[in-house]
C-alpha cells in the first residue's frame, strides 16, 4: 500500500544526517510512496535532493529565509497548511532541533494520525563537556521530546549514553538501527575503481573533525611514504588554519583541498586509504560511503561504538592523538591487501536502506 510521508531538514545542504534522509527518500520514492520535503531554510541547493524533482511523487517546500529562526513563522505556516491538506503516515527527521520542533507541532494537534520517527544526529552526552549544555540538553529531552513514537539511536553505545544520562527514555521507544548505505546510488557515481596512492578526509572542516591531527601525523608519515597525498573533501571555518598547517609543515605540494565536491564516491573508489579522525561520533556516515565505495583501507579513531565490529577496520588507539593516527596510517601502508570487497560486503549485510526501514515499521508496529 501507498504510504505518505512527510520529511523536515533545516536546510537543503546535505551533510552526514541530512544523507540518512537522502537515502530514505530515494528508495521510498522508487518502491511508489509519496515523499513530502520541507527544507525549513537558507532556499533551494543543488546538492542532491535536487535529484528526486524526477519523481511525480516527490514534493519538495523550500524556505528561503537565511536562517532557521528566521524562517520560523512561514515554515510552521506551511506546516499548518499541509496538516490540513494531507493525511501522511509518518514524519522524520534526524537532527535535535527539528525534532523537538515537530513534537511540539504533534502536541499542537497536527499531523494526528502520523507516526513521528525521529533519529538523533549525534550523541550530546558524550559530544559536550560544557555544564550549560548538558543540562540544556537534559532539559530538551524531558521537556521537548516525547511525543516520538520511534527515537533512532545509531549504535547501542548512543542509546545507552542517552538514558544513563538521562535516566529515563525520552520517548515511547528509544531503539538502535544502524544508519543506511545507498549502494546503487554510490556505485552509479563511481567512473574507474583502479587505485592510486590517496588518502581520503571527508567531511566539514571543524574542531570535533580533528583534521589537524591527520595533518600533524600525515607530515611524519609522508617522510617514510613520499608517494602518498592527503586529500581533503569538504569546507569549513577551520580551512585557512589548514592550509597554513600544511605550508608550516612544509608539504603543501602533498596536501589538496578541494572543498565540498559533489562526487565524493569517486574520490573514495580511487583512494588506497580513507581516514576517520573525529573525536565523537554519532555513526559516521562517510565511513560507509567510502566502504561502501570501495575504499581499499580505512583508519578510523574510536569516535562512536560498534566500530570493532566491522571486519579490517583499523581502529586507532585513541581519539585525541596524531601519534594514534601515524599508527593507523602505518598499518594499513604494510598491509599489501584490499578490504573493498569485504567493506562491500559488510555493507549489504548490515547497512541497506532496504533493512533499515523494514526495521523501522517493524519497531513501529511492536
Amino acid at each position: 500500500m501507498t504510504k505518505r510521508h512527510l520529511f523536515v531538514v533545516p536546510t537543503a545542504k546535505i551533510n552526514g544526517a541530512e544523507r540518512v534522509l537522502f537515502n530514505l527518500a530515494s528508495y521510498l520514492l522508487r518502491k511508489g510512496d509519496h515523499i513530502t520535503l520541507v527544507t525549513m531554510s537558507r532556499g533551494k541547493s543543488t546538492d542532491g535532493w535536487n535529484e528526486l524533482e524526477r519523481y511525480s511523487s516527490f514534493k519538495w517546500i523550500i524556505g528561503t529565509r537565511g536562517s532557521e529562526k528566521a524562517s520560523l513563522l512561514p515554515i510552521t505556516t506551511q506546516l499548518f497548511k499541509l496538516n490540513l491538506s494531507e493525511d501522511f503516515d509518518y514524519l522524520l527527521s534526524t537532527h535535535i532541533h527539528v525534532n523537538y520542533y515537530l513534537t511540539t507541532l504533534k502536541r499542537l494537534g497536527l499531523f494526528k494520525k502520523a507516526k513521528l520517527i525521529s533519529r538523533d544526529s549525534h550523541a550530546p552526552f558524550e559530544r559536550y563537556e560544557s555544564y550549560t549544555k548538558i543540562i540544556t540538553y537534559k532539559l530538551i529531552y524531558r521537556y521537548l521530546y516525547g511525543k516520538q513514537d520511534l527515537l533512532i539511536c545509531q549504535t547501542q553505545l548512543m542509546k545507552d549514553s542517552l538514558i544513563y544520562n538521562l535516566g529515563f527514555k525520552p520517548a515511547k521507544k528509544v531503539e538502535v538501527i544502524p544508519n543506511p548505505v545507498n549502494l546503487s546510488y554510490i556505485t552509479s557515481k563511481i567512473v574507474t575503481s583502479s587505485k592510486e596512492k590517496i588518502i581520503v578526509f571527508c567531511g566539514r572542516l571543524v574542531e570535533i573533525k580533528q583534521p589537524h591531527l591527520l595533518i600533524d601525523a600525515f607530515s611524519n608519515f609522508s617522510i617514510n611514504h613520499p608517494e602518498y597525498r592527503l586529500i581533503f573533501l569538504g569546507d569549513g571555518p577551520l580551512r585557512a588554519e589548514l592550509e597554513y598547517q600544511t605550508k608550516t609543515l612544509k608539504i603543501s605540494e602533498k596536501v589538496r583541498f578541494l572543498g565540498k565536491v559533489k562526487n565524493p564516491y569517486a574520490w573514495f573508489s580511487k583512494s588506497e586509504i580513507g581516514v576517520i579522525s573525529s573525536r565523537t561520533e554519532g555513526f559516521p556516515n562517510v565511513l560507509l560511503e567510502m566502504m561502501a565505495a570501495g575504499t581499499s583501507k580505512i583508519v578510523t579513531t574510536p569516535c562512536t561504538g560498534g566500530l570493532n565490529d566491522i571486519p579490517g577496520l583499523i581502529v586507532t588507539a585513541n581519539n585525541s592523538s596524531s601519534e594514534s593516527i601515524l599508527d593507523g596510517l602505518n598499518k594499513a601502508a604494510m598491509l599489501n591487501k584490499s578490504f573493498a570487497s569485504t567493506y562491500q560486503n559488510y555493507v549489504i549485510e548490515h547497512h541497506t536502506v532496504e533493512s533499515f526501514w523494514r526495521n523501522t515499521v517493524r519497531l513501529l508496529n511492536n
